[in-house]
């Protein structure tokens, strides 16, 4: 009986360490839908503000020191990679003469606490000329102001693309 007994700790022990392997913390993997929303709100909101090439929205959309990171890709060429600041997104924006639209589409979110992860395909347009598609990953903290971007890493390319 005392070997039965032994034996049963010894794999009830085992099946909770395999099963917190790689486990999420209790309730990461359920996003309330209030926090889903205001995700996705705090992305579009920087999108809005880029069709208006409105400058200040654009920084107020992003913690200080954020980054953009962009990897383009051209059929027969190694892929580019370019870290753009804020300061100067936001001033290439507000040069731009056209309406730049960029519309995303399916966003997956992720919350954990104070930090979200937003991933999701877009297509973007200059005027009504499509310039190109890709995923964007955002990532963001809660502050005070609520949702902020503090980095977002995106592709680029003009082949394969498709729109929901």
């Amino acid at each position: 009986m005392k070997r039965l007994l032994l034996l049963c700790g010894a794999l009830g022990a085992m099946g909770c360490a395999v099963a917190g392997t790689g486990a999420r913390p209790a309730g990461a993997d359920a996003v309330s839908a209030a926090d889903r929303n205001a995700v996705i709100a705090a992305v579009q909101l920087l999108f809005d503000a880029m069709r208006t090439r409105d400058t200040v929205a654009i920084r107020a959309a992003f913690t200080p020191n954020a980054q953009l990171v962009s990897i383009r890709s051209t059929p027969g060429a190694p892929p580019r990679v370019n870290v753009v600041s804020v300061s100067a997104f936001a001033a290439s924006i507000g040069r731009a003469t056209e309406e730049l639209v960029e519309r995303m589409w399916d966003p997956r979110v992720e919350v954990a606490g104070d930090i979200a992860s937003l991933w999701a395909p877009y297509d973007f347009r200059r005027g009504s000329s499509f310039s190109h598609c890709g995923h964007d990953a955002a990532h963001l903290v809660r502050t005070a102001e609520g949702w902020k971007i503090a980095a977002i890493t995106y592709t680029t390319t003009t082949a394969g693309c498709t729109s929901p």
